[in-house]
């Protein structure tokens, strides 16, 4: 599978522990580029939706939903 970009691409490591980053959306000119603050989107939807309800946080989250092509890609890469 190829992947071909035919603008600038941006790409950010983000961990568990920081908070999302606020990334720049490019607008055609003459409008500047506008900035999207994805941990506030982040809460935002979260909390307009309720996760908090309908999520037990005291259970452990469930394991992927592989398709067996995934499984095997998954068993090759750590040695499983």
């Amino acid at each position: 599978m190829f992947v071909y970009f035919l603008f600038p691409v941006l790409c950010f490591l983000v961990t568990l522990q920081n908070l999302l980053l606020a990334i720049p959306i490019p607008l055609r000119s003459p409008d500047s580029d506008v900035v999207l603050n994805l941990s506030a989107a982040f809460n935002e939807i979260y909390d307009e939706a309720a996760y908090d309800l309908s999520i037990n946080y005291t259970e452990a989250p469930p394991p992927p939903i592989l398709s067996e092509v995934e499984k095997q890609w998954v068993e090759n890469l750590f040695g499983n």
